[in-house]
């Protein structure tokens, strides 16, 4: 399994201890639209934007030398968050139990994901997967996390293409790097482990 990602990517997995208390305030965090947003949300659905906004901020600064609540991060019409005022950049956001994710490109389309690692129906597995994909993911990992990797792996892919497709259509190869290809389009991968979640990175090739 690789964890080797393209130069013009960036990406950031943090877990809710790793968050200062202090920072994680929608008055630190968000813009005015984002906070006019978030208040349309259920409780646990506003701390999600909120830790998302941050975890993707904290990459942009880099760029940017901005503070976090004067940068707009709003979703399209797709729901895929976008940078208000910068269609040259492209990015991603995730989070499941308390981690969270982002990723950032200069160049291309990106997408992330982070799922925790937990028993799933075997028909999950059949629905997303070739048979050549499961043998060929169960050599890099262990058979415990087949589903959650090549689950991931395809959610972060999804979130990079520009429509999104059944999950059976994006076909995974594991070499020297992750290669995924749905007709005649290719994304490179990355996948790494975090705690008891699988993280993966996608960008188009």
């Amino acid at each position: 399994m690789t964890d080797m990602q393209p130069a013009d990517v960036t990406s950031v997995f943090l877990q809710d201890k790793d968050i200062c208390e202090e920072s994680l305030t929608q008055a630190h965090v968000l813009s005015s639209l984002e906070a006019e947003l978030s208040r349309s949300f259920l409780p646990q659905r506003a701390h999600d934007f909120l830790r998302g906004r941050y975890a993707l901020k904290t990459l942009l600064q880099q760029e940017m030398l901005r503070p976090m609540q004067d940068i707009a991060i709003i979703p399209d019409t797709a729901g895929k968050p976008k940078i208000s005022g910068h269609p040259e950049l492209y990015c991603s956001i995730s989070h499941t139990g308390t981690w969270v994710a982002a990723a950032l490109s200069c160049e291309r389309p990106v997408g992330i994901d982070i799922e925790t690692v937990k028993p799933r129906h075997p028909s999950l597995l059949q629905s997303i997967a070739s048979q050549l994909e499961i043998v060929s993911c169960a050599k890099v990992c262990e058979p415990s996390l087949v589903t959650t990797t090549l689950w991931s792996i395809k959610e972060a892919v999804q979130k990079a293409d520009s429509e999104i497709y059944p999950m059976s259509e994006y076909v995974i190869t594991f070499g020297k790097i992750i290669t995924v290809r749905r007709s005649s389009n290719i994304w490179q991968a990355s996948v790494q482990t975090k705690g008891n979640c699988i993280g993966a990175v996608a960008v188009l090739a």
